[in-house]
């Protein structure tokens, strides 16, 4: 939720009556430093931001030289965790806090601690543990959990797959890609015929050849009279995926309060729910359950079958002869020799109970085993199963790597994992894997024929080691390997990308500080991507009365701020509920309080944003050599692009042969020419 900042009045010409804010860091590792960074680069002359960090021991290394500036006398030596190092801090005056120690334990009770003394202070944590950052945020409020090791994992994935997507995302089930590609022959999503040739129901385009080359570019601007022709290279984010009907809870028109009590059927339902998702957690779950539903049916089925054909039968040893055939007792009942006159086909069906009851028992130990030897067998995974060409090379299997893997399995990318010796397989994804030396196992891994290289370790000098060991196999070969590097250290990526031109540097602290960061100001980061050298996040925005979006087109969030609306969803004045959802919506929306906008953005974007700073529009003059008519349609689309009432549209038509000024984006007067264009012959110039 993005609000205007409040000020502070003083004298004329004092500091302190500038806008500022106060945000707390704890822990002053990687993550942290790179927070402060990103956090001061939202000051302005305009706009202050007083920044403090708590840390146990003061940094050995500073791996950005800005930050003790930053800091100054402002750092704090002592555990977060205490009352009285958060006071000293200022944690009573603070707008939010960043807690994102390595340790999530110190994290979530730093954070309590941090409630309990400032019950309006917003809460951002490093935590991995979801189901109980949930139930934090239901009890804290004002509460975001993010993990550092998933947020870039995306960025590796999608990296390591080369040209194409660039970046994936869903948006209440609505499932949004980045593609990257260039323009085709023909291809009507880039033609200038249209309307509007940037915005479709499907896609919306983020960037231009004249952004790809350009040093100053930003993102999602550009001049109205741009052009694109088949073989420029075009960025756009394209809607794949429509969620299925979803059962909206009913609402009570009652007037009574209080809430009715569970039927016994809800209650059923709701045990039923429970016990399905607990034997949907796991496949031997489901073995056992289908196996003792097959047993209960081949007992109904054979007991009654014994009653009526075997002389001299009754049910209770019916059943107990039907028990003993389940667990395997067929010749407990026909190996006597004095046998009962029993029907050949009722023993044939006898002995086949028999053996099923038998294989199924044979699974049961099989699963046991399994779970028990596992562990000693894990290092015979199969070598025949690992990927001979066009697949990706994984080096490290940490938590980044981790989830690095399990991205490229959902998108069907061939993969083979490489890590150093470790005890147990179990916990890594169910990938092939070369363990041991990880400079021999690369070797292994087919890495002449492999379409890239992901190296995401935690020792910065193996990954250059395995990068250069890597380009000079692609140089022997005389074949492209794409190389995506893990890195921690900014001055260092700068090094390296001399050294490696062609390869792409990610460093993962750097990407999840940007997600931090944009949660401290009160917003909800849903994701990441890279797009051109730098990072773009996918942030909703929840509009409330005072919120510096209040009251704007989407025009004017989109060219004026420098975003990508791709979502918006209004609330419906009947029942309080955000029921009306647009799909990369239209120019035209008004927003209003209690509106919820999801948007691309960069940080200039969220920085802008937050200080309400509206690039201002450009002055167009409209003229025409006759007079318009003011047909109901004309007056609609100059209400809708121009942002006013019909009214004034008509009058501005009535009005159109002696020229008009209007105050217009570029885009809004490219999509006002094109649309009126096609009813009037009228020029268009920017004043």
């Amino acid at each position: 939720m993005t609000e205007a900042p409040e000020s502070t009045k003083s004298s004329d010409g004092d500091p302190s009556s500038a806008l500022h804010d106060h945000f707390i860091v704890c822990g002053l590792g990687r993550m942290g430093q790179h927070c402060i960074e990103k956090l001061q680069q939202f000051a302005d002359c305009e706009f202050q931001i007083e920044i403090s960090a708590i840390d146990k021991t003061p940094p050995e290394v500073w791996e950005i030289e800005e930050v003790p500036q930053t800091l100054g006398q402002r750092l704090i030596i002592g555990d977060c965790r205490r009352a009285d190092v958060l006071e000293k801090a200022g944690i009573c005056d603070c707008r939010a806090i960043l807690l994102v120690t390595s340790n999530e334990t110190v994290n979530i009770e730093a954070a309590i601690a941090a409630r309990k003394l400032n019950p309006d202070v917003h809460l951002v944590v490093r935590s991995g543990k979801q189901n109980l950052n949930q139930l934090l945020q239901q009890q804290l409020g004002s509460f975001v959990a993010l993990e550092a090791s998933e947020l870039p994992a995306a960025a590796f994935a999608l990296a390591g797959m080369g040209q194409g997507t660039i970046g994936l995302f869903s948006v209440e089930g609505h499932q949004f890609r980045v593609v990257e590609e260039r323009v085709r022959e023909g291809d009507i999503r880039f033609e200038a015929e249209g309307e509007q040739p940037f915005l479709s129901a499907t896609h919306r385009l983020l960037s231009l050849p004249e952004q790809t080359r350009s040093a100053n570019r930003s993102f999602f601007q550009w001049p109205a009279d741009c052009q694109i022709a088949a073989g420029d290279p075009a960025v756009y984010v394209e809607w794949v995926k429509t969620p299925g009907p979803e059962r909206r809870p009913q609402v009570s028109l009652s007037n009574s309060a209080a809430p009715q009590a569970p039927s016994l059927l809800q209650v059923l339902f709701d045990h039923l729910k429970g016990f399905w998702h607990w034997l949907n957690e796991r496949k031997s779950r489901q073995m056992v359950v289908w196996g003792l539903c097959m047993a209960v049916g081949l007992l109904a089925l054979i007991s009654p079958l014994l009653r009526y054909h075997v002389p001299g039968m009754n049910w209770q040893k019916a059943l107990s002869t039907g028990v003993v055939l389940l667990l395997g007792g067929f010749g407990d009942v026909f190996g006597g020799l004095q046998l009962d006159p029993v029907p050949p086909w009722l023993q044939l069906l006898c002995l086949l109970v028999a053996l099923f009851s038998l294989f199924f028992f044979l699974g049961i130990l099989g699963l046991v085993a399994e779970k028990i030897l596992s562990p000693r067998f894990a290092l015979m995974r199969s070598w025949r199963s690992i990927p001979r060409e066009n697949h990706v090379v994984l080096v490290g299997m940490g938590r980044v790597g981790q989830r690095v893997a399990c991205l490229l399995k959902q998108f069907r990318q061939p993969v083979v994992g490489v890590v150093g010796p470790i005890e147990s397989l179990d916990t890594l994804p169910d990938i092939p894997v070369i363990t041991g030396n990880i400079l021999r196992g690369i070797a292994k891994a087919h890495l002449a024929k492999a379409k890239s290289l992901i190296i995401v370790t935690e020792d910065q000098m193996l990954n250059l080691e395995i990068a250069l060991m890597a380009r000079e196999t692609a140089q022997r070969e005389k074949r492209e390997l794409g190389l995506v590097i893990r890195t921690f250290d900014r001055q260092y990526t700068d090094n390296l990308s001399q050294l490696l031109p062609d390869s792409r540097f990610l460093c993962a602290y750097e990407l999840s500080a940007e997600a931090f960061v944009g949660a401290a100001f009160g917003e909800n980061i849903l994701g990441l991507f890279r797009l051109q050298q730098r990072t773009v996040l996918v942030t909703e925005y929840n509009i409330v009365t005072e919120d510096t979006l209040t009251g704007k087109t989407l025009a004017q969030v989109a060219y004026g701020y420098g975003v990508a609306p791709i979502f918006h969803q209004r609330l419906a004045q009947s029942c309080g509920e955000q029921t009306e959802a647009s799909v990369l919506p239209a120019d035209d929306i008004r927003l209003q309080p209690g509106d919820r906008l999801v948007v691309l953005s960069t940080m200039n974007g969220m920085r802008r944003i937050e200080r309400g700073d509206l690039a201002p529009p450009c002055s167009w003059r409209l003229s025409s050599g006759e007079a318009v008519q003011t047909e109901p349609q004309l007056v609609d689309v100059l209400a809708g692009i121009v942002g006013c009432s019909s009214e004034e549209a008509r009058n501005l038509l009535l009005d159109l042969p002696s020229g008009l000024e209007l105050s217009l984006y570029p885009m809004q007067a490219r999509r006002l020419q094109r649309a009126l264009s096609r009813q009037v012959s009228l020029r268009m110039v920017q004043a």
